[in-house]
């Protein structure tokens, strides 16, 4: 592959991040919302907070990548 397809693979991948990084952040604020509203205790807004940090780890690591995977199959079609 020409080092020029690369670039150009890259340069439209980077076009796409803030797209995959709002989907992150509104998926964390989403899931820790339903956890807190669902949960028997009160947690509150720190709740929201701390849950979307421990949610977010996850959602990196597995997510994103499903994500990337997914747009590069769609364009390649």
């Amino acid at each position: 592959m020409e080092l020029w397809k690369v670039s150009q693979k890259v340069s439209e991948l980077s076009d796409l991040i803030p797209y995959y990084f709002f989907s992150l952040v509104s998926s964390c604020l989403s899931l820790s919302t339903v956890l807190v509203v669902f949960s028997l205790d009160t947690w509150g807004v720190i709740g929201i907070i701390v849950i979307s940090f421990y949610v977010v780890i996850p959602y990196l690591l597995f997510a994103v990548p499903v994500q990337v995977l997914f747009n590069i199959l769609k364009n390649s079609v």
